[in-house]
């Protein structure tokens, strides 16, 4: 889940997300200990993109917080 509470960014695994690196309206956070299901329905238009090192960083802590 992206949350914009910038704090988060200091638990083990999550990852800050720069505004002006992801287009995000605001500064964010992946918070990887609250990973949600949606339906595709459920989603909005696209607001940003993550550069592949941030992705990379967002893997490696999903696989940490469901411990693959």
């Amino acid at each position: 889940m992206l949350t914009s509470n910038t704090d988060l960014a200091t638990m083990p695994g999550n990852v800050f997300l720069p505004a002006a690196v992801t287009g995000l309206p605001r500064d964010s956070v992946a918070d990887v200990a609250a990973v949600v299901t949606l339906n595709k329905t459920d989603l909005a238009e696209q607001t940003g993109h993550a550069p592949l090192a941030l992705m990379r960083e967002i893997d490696r802590g999903l696989r940490g917080s469901l411990d693959l």
